[in-house]
């Protein structure tokens, strides 16, 4: 009897206490954050709003209204305590951050709630109108945020209780949003108004006051809602399109783009969404859309935070028909993959376009992306997916086939699993057709393939054992899939933050700095491949050679993939190479050369010993254009200077090939044909000579000379050598 007593008096507070001690056992919830904070202050505050609206131990009158308020918080520290208990024990990083997400999310989202409760205790006699009344406004202010995610191009919503919702845990590097402040003084309004009306019931004699005070909390709550989106608190499609200021459109895509986007680029860009469309709709026999999709190119990804609430990651709200992108070259490396989403939704029967259970609303990740991946199966990556796929089953890091087509995606690291999903899915679209593969994203179940999960697994892994994998695969697979899933990760915003300001620093040439911040994301990741590199780098260059090599040492010892101790060698290289000393510098690039490595790092490690081969005013440039006079490189002005440099020195085609390689990256498509077709002689090595075929293919596809590229294609046609280059290009030759 006692311990029942104790229970319905203290049943909120042990429930608090067991809550957040249950968020502990998942790495991203279980510490402080803005994922624990949207959770807890979603999922929790009903619970406070309950509580308070039943408990009758509380003093009367306005004792009510401050008791109440005590209870929320202490509740508010019940579920957290766990939290910051956890982070003894674990990394945690960004304690400002995580303390101003809790500050401004959960603990108002509960003494909202309080207030509620009071509300609804003073004014509501029955227990059960009670508890439906705050069901109604802590679950409807959770509802309003759900419309708002339908009904908008927002992907980051705000809401009374929940405080703030990202969109996507994908979004790594995020940090506290200041318009979250001018989002809670309108909560600080509605708690007025709160205040106001319990002020009316239990004081009568104060009725004046409590009326005043009503009335603000409702003005000032309705003024700065109204203005959600002048806020930043919400957006809308006109928001957007004032800010980007362009639109041009084609039968099947709407391009909402920077008005001062290049025509010619914004040709380009519309084109490519126009074919893949085409493409997509003749692969899966869809009908052809009736109305265009929307495609919004931002400028950078802080823009595209401001305006729609996702910066880094490029996304599709396939439910609208919207496609959410920071620029880029042509062809975006991402749009074909959004697109696919979009089209996706033609299929699939889900609320958000998407499968999954309940009608989508517990999306299918993994079908979701694999879907994207198999339409856009993007050749030009150094593995495609069925190599990469087949390299991860090697490695023994393939996720299971279970976790590849549901909600557990999201639990493995997202390289892999992209990749996987992505290979699974063309599988079936290869073996089994696209009506099957339109059933099983439809139905969200590999129930249309008629066999076992086991089996389809089973055949599957046969099918990949079947991929060729070129020279230096496992290891170029090592390397590219070796970072943590976002739920395993060691404060994966913090870290990401830091990663960028690692760029930063090696782009601005502080070394010093550079060795600071890589050593600070090593205190909380001592694995990170991107902060161990830039150690070497940092004291390589500053002169501290010991230091440098034994931080190579460290490095190796780690066992990391080959590709990776091939950079830090060249790093060595380079410090070297640098300091003049030749043999030094030579030594450790062909150390470096013994590795796998992309094409590309081969290709810039090739022209390197080149250089060297040549000596005098030929190493003199190059070595220039790697290191410039501190080891930053040279810049594009520069580059162009050297190039005229080597063309002088007998070196025409390496200097025209490297005077083109900056027009293209520019996308000044037509200068840069010019130069790739000039003559004089032949390239360094045979990579040099296939990246010159690819950024011709590339330029005469840009600049619509179709009949061109295929003339060039065809004569590179069954040349193994080439048919990576030629892939990538394949589907925008076909008529």
């Amino acid at each position: 009897m006692r311990l029942r007593m104790y229970v319905a008096r203290f049943g909120a507070e042990i429930l608090a206490l067991v809550f957040g001690i249950a968020l502990t056992f998942d790495r991203l919830l279980g510490l402080p954050g803005a994922e624990s904070s949207l959770l807890v202050g979603a999922l929790f505050s009903p619970i406070v709003g309950i509580a308070v609206a039943l408990d009758g131990r509380v003093p009367k009158k306005l004792g009510l209204i401050s008791a109440s308020l005590l209870r929320g918080a202490l509740l508010f520290s019940l579920v957290i305590a766990p939290l910051y208990a956890h982070s003894l024990f674990e990394p945690f990083c960004g304690p400002r951050d995580a303390a101003l997400f809790l500050s401004f999310g959960a603990l108002p989202g509960f003494l909202l709630a309080a207030l509620l409760g009071v509300f609804a205790r003073v004014y509501l006699k029955q227990r059960a109108f009670r508890i439906a009344f705050v069901l109604a406004l802590t679950l409807g202010s959770i509802v309003l945020g759900v419309l708002e995610f339908l009904w908008t191009p927002g992907i980051a919503i705000y809401g009374e209780f929940g405080g703030y919702l990202p969109g996507t845990f994908y979004e790594t590097g995020r940090k506290f949003p200041p318009e979250f402040l001018s989002y809670r003084l309108g909560s600080l309004f509605f708690g007025l108004a709160l205040l106001g009306g319990i002020g009316l019931k239990l004081t009568p004699s104060r009725k004046v006051e409590m009326g005043l005070l009503l009335g603000i909390g409702l003005v000032g709550y309705g003024i700065v809602r109204v203005n959600a989106v002048e806020l930043d608190h919400a957006t809308s499609v006109k928001k957007i399109d004032e800010a980007l200021g362009g639109i041009a459109v084609s039968e099947r895509c709407r391009l909402h783009y920077p008005r001062e986007l290049r025509p010619d680029l914004r040709a380009l860009h519309l084109d490519e969404c126009e074919r893949f469309i085409a493409h997509v709709e003749a692969l899966l026999g869809l009908e052809a859309r009736r109305e265009p999709i929307d495609v919004f190119l931002y400028r950078s990804s802080n823009e595209k935070r401001r305006l729609m609430g996702a910066g880094q990651i490029q996304l599709a709200k396939p439910w609208r028909s919207e496609v959410h992108l920071v620029i880029d070259r042509f062809p975006h490396p991402v749009l074909a993959h959004e697109l696919a989403h979009v089209l996706g939704a033609e299929i699939s029967t889900g609320l958000f376009g998407v499968p999954g259970a309940l009608f989508g609303i517990i999306p299918n990740a993994g079908l979701i992306e694999g879907f994207a991946v198999a339409l856009a199966f993007n050749e030009a990556l150094e593995l495609d997916p069925h190599q990469a796929s087949r390299a991860l089953l090697e490695l023994n890091r393939l996720p299971p086939l279970r976790d590849l087509t549901s909600l557990s995606f999201v639990r493995h690291p997202s390289s892999n699993a992209y990749a996987a999903a992505g290979s699974f899915l063309r599988f079936v679209l290869e073996r089994e057709g696209a009506e099957k593969l339109k059933t099983i994203y439809r139905q969200s179940s590999l129930a249309p393939l008629g066999r076992s999960v086991a089996e389809i697994e089973e055949a599957f892994h046969r099918f990949l054992r079947e991929i060729e994998l070129p020279e230096g695969a496992l290891e170029l697979a090592a390397a590219r899939f070796s970072r943590p899933s976002v739920f395993h990760a060691s404060c994966p915003h913090e870290t990401a933050q830091l990663r960028a300001q690692l760029g930063s620093d090696r782009a601005a040439g502080d070394l010093d700095a550079m060795l600071e911040t890589a050593e600070t994301i090593l205190a909380v990741e001592p694995a990170d491949l991107t902060a161990r590199l830039a150690r070497v780098r940092a004291l390589a260059l500053s002169g501290a050679k010991a230091k440098a090599q034994n931080a190579h040492d460290e490095l190796m010892a780690l066992n990391y993939p080959a590709p990776i101790v091939a950079r830090s060698f060249l790093t060595l290289g380079d410090a070297a190479w640098l300091r003049a000393e030749r043999d030094e510098a030579e030594a450790y690039f062909r150390e470096a050369l013994e590795l796998p490595m992309s094409e590309d790092e081969r290709r810039n490690l090739q022209l390197r010993l080149y250089a060297m081969e040549r000596g005098g005013e030929i190493e003199s440039a190059i070595r220039t254009l790697f290191l410039g006079e501190d080891g930053r490189g040279a810049d594009s002005i520069t580059v162009m200077n050297l190039s005229r440099k080597l063309d002088e020195a007998g070196e025409i085609s390496l200097g025209a090939y490297l005077a083109a390689r900056q027009l293209y990256f520019r996308e000044a498509y037509r200068d840069a044909l010019e130069r790739l077709e000039q003559g004089g002689g032949a390239l360094p090595t045979p990579e040099f000579e296939r990246e010159r075929i690819r950024m011709l293919l590339h330029c005469l596809v840009a600049l619509g000379e179709l009949d061109r590229a295929r003339v060039l294609s065809a004569q590179y046609e069954g040349n193994p050598s080439f048919s990576r280059v030629l892939a990538a290009f394949r589907h925008r030759l076909t008529d």
